[in-house]
């Protein structure tokens, strides 16, 4: 092997990763959710690429929901904000606050090639509780290498560590 042919092998190489990296940003502005979509229903065609924690939960712990007794809103979200703030290539998409619940749209970029994961978060008031759902999804592939269900466990272990009680929800 020449030294010319390994620099034309190795230039190549170097221009194929930044090509491949601009076609999946292209990929993951043409493939997002609708703005306003809003807490995913399901998990349905993502079997191997989503999980969850809400109803129809989904490649997780099989907890429905994670409540907070005697909680409010603003507690349980001060939490899953540090927690955003620890994560790299992390973007908050959209933020719906209303009376007693906030909906959360975050996306999360893989290292390599920058692939986009969808991050929804709901929290409302049930009574004086305060109850979190959580869906995780990439957008892209046939699996997701355990990296949702993963993502999901680091967020309730996140949450579940703080002592929250003390202000109902309101």
């Amino acid at each position: 092997m020449s030294a010319s042919s390994f620099i034309t092998g190795l230039l190549a190489l170097l221009l194929l990763y930044p090509a491949t990296v601009g076609l999946v940003q292209i990929s993951n502005g043409l493939s997002g959710p609708e703005s306003g979509q809003g807490f995913p229903d399901n998990c349905e065609g993502k079997e191997y690429k989503c999980a969850r924690i809400a109803p129809d939960s989904h490649r997780s712990n099989g907890e429905m929901e994670l409540r907070f007794n005697n909680t409010s809103v603003d507690q349980v979200l001060a939490t899953f904000d540090l927690w955003v703030d620890e994560q790299p290539r992390t973007i908050e998409e959209t933020r719906l606050i209303d009376e007693s619940s906030v909906d959360i749209h975050v996306v999360i970029h893989t290292q390599f090639l920058s692939y986009a994961d969808d991050l929804y978060v709901h929290i409302e008031c049930n009574g004086d509780d305060a109850v979190v759902w959580l869906h995780s999804s990439s957008r892209f592939g046939v699996s997701d290498l355990g990296v949702n269900p993963n993502r999901i466990l680091d967020i309730h272990s996140s949450l579940i560590s703080v002592q929250h009680a003390g202000t109902p929800c309101s």
